[in-house]
């Protein structure tokens, strides 16, 4: 019985291809995320701008979505308990609507709502403010986009890998 043997070198894998399908799927992913964002103060009178910063440097791709807007930070991240609220002038009056439901709630889906505040008005000298339950958005979009990253990520270098002639 004869037994031959054959070397087989497999082809080069197509570095620039991968890199772009993995940026593509990266930068794809921080669209997602910015989307996202965006259902969470659709119905906000006064919108916070976000920032979406995709980077294709030699060491790391990344894309961040972020804002720096401090009203959207508080409605995220919550304040603490029980803090007072004095007018801005000495001897000036606080001025507030008697009723107020937030656009957005604690639990449930990212959507921002209709919300609701009474035309009525109440009038106080200083006020103990019971705080702001955290929403935690940016928790709840990392928890809904992960899955859908990595399927994206091992899509794309399975994509480039089979172009490269090395199936997965």
């Amino acid at each position: 019985m004869r037994v031959t043997t054959k070397i087989i070198k497999p082809k080069k894998i197509k570095d620039a291809a991968m890199r772009a399908a993995l940026v593509k799927a990266v930068f794809d992913t921080g669209k997602e995320i910015d989307d996202l964002f965006a259902l969470t103060y659709k119905t906000f009178d006064r919108k916070p701008e976000f920032v979406t910063e995709n980077k294709d440097d030699p060491a790391r791709i990344s894309s961040a979505v972020y804002t720096t807007n401090q009203i959207y930070a508080w409605i995220n991240n919550g304040t603490k308990k029980d803090y007072p609220i004095t007018p801005k002038k000495p001897g000036g009056v606080l001025a507030f609507p008697s009723t107020f439901k937030p656009k957005s709630r604690r639990r449930g889906g990212l959507e921002a709502m209709a919300g609701y505040k009474s035309k009525k008005m109440r009038f106080a000298a200083a006020v103990i403010h019971p705080g702001i339950d955290a929403r935690n958005f940016d928790k709840r979009i990392e928890k809904k986009v992960m899955p859908n990253f990595k399927k994206r990520v091992t899509a794309a270098m399975r994509e480039a890998a089979n172009d490269s002639g090395h199936a997965i």
